[in-house]
């Protein structure tokens, strides 16, 4: 009898140990699952164009394609790039991507500010640009193209109005010069040190570049851009000379290999002369 009970008591536990492995299976295939989910959200591809003899890398992550650390290109826009790729162009071919950069209609830019107490500082931005040029930012009431400025763990905005509602994103959501300098790219204006020009002014190092952001010194084609004038070093669509340094080395200097003061406080006068020009 007590053997007999024994083989029970021991059929009981196999099975329960069973039914506790199936499950811890269950459950390590279910992280698994996860994981793999999270790795291919996060999967980040490198894209490289030559427009013109003009070499550049797209970094495509979670489906946004970045033409900078804190550019994002619409769809259209990427697709655009990916049709110039190679290719020689026809003038009306080279105006496609200036047009795509879509400018906001009558320089009016509608807005939904959700940074909570940091609103203020977006505020603060938005007069830093609508005191000195065309442009007009007014609050959205039901407006279907609009930008909202939210919170994030990084800086960035498309480039120009895309339609809809899109995204400007802050992690330094308390400095309104940055945040600034992230509603010019929704303007459509690019970086100051990516002007297809900006090997007559400055020098970069590509080698002292963290290479995970070596696509933030993008040159822009001419023929998909537009400049005015000569390099601005004090625009606020300026990097700083040791920008993106891996080791504390220069990353951008003067042509005399000496550095130079960079500042996000305000727009420059170029800054303004290229938002008359283009609103």
């Amino acid at each position: 009898m007590k053997t007999n009970q024994f083989f029970k008591n021991l059929a009981k536990t196999v099975v329960v140990m069973i039914i506790i492995g199936l499950a811890a299976c269950k459950k390590n295939n279910e992280k698994e699952v996860v994981k793999n989910q999270k790795e291919n959200l996060q999967q980040t591809v490198m894209h490289d164009f030559t427009i013109d003899g003009n070499k550049m890398t797209i970094k495509e992550e979670n489906g946004e394609y970045y033409f900078a650390d804190d550019i994002i290109l619409g769809a259209q826009q990427f697709n655009l790039l990916k049709r110039l790729n190679n290719k020689e162009l026809s003038t009306q071919e080279r105006s496609l991507f200036l047009k795509d950069t879509k400018r906001w209609p009558n320089g009016i830019v509608y807005y939904k500010l959700s940074l909570g107490t940091s609103n203020t500082y977006a505020l603060q931005a938005m007069q830093k640009i609508s005191s000195v040029s065309p442009v007009r930012f007014v609050e959205r009431t039901n407006q279907p193209n609009y930008i909202e400025v939210i919170k994030s763990d990084g800086n960035n905005s498309p480039l120009g109005m895309q339609g809809g509602r899109q995204e400007l994103r802050m992690i330094n959501h308390t400095n309104a010069g940055i945040i600034a300098h992230e509603f010019m790219h929704a303007l459509g204006v690019q970086h100051e040190h990516q002007r297809p020009d900006r090997d007559n002014f400055v020098k970069v190092y590509l080698e002292n570049v963290d290479p995970n952001f070596r696509y933030a010194f993008n040159k822009v084609s001419s023929v998909t851009s537009k400049t005015l004038g000569t390099m601005d070093l004090g625009s606020i669509m300026m990097y700083g000379s040791k920008a993106f340094s891996i080791n504390g080395k220069m990353t951008i200097t003067l042509l005399n290999g000496s550095g130079y003061t960079d500042q996000v406080n305000n727009l420059s006068a170029k800054d303004i002369a290229g938002l008359d020009d283009m609103y």
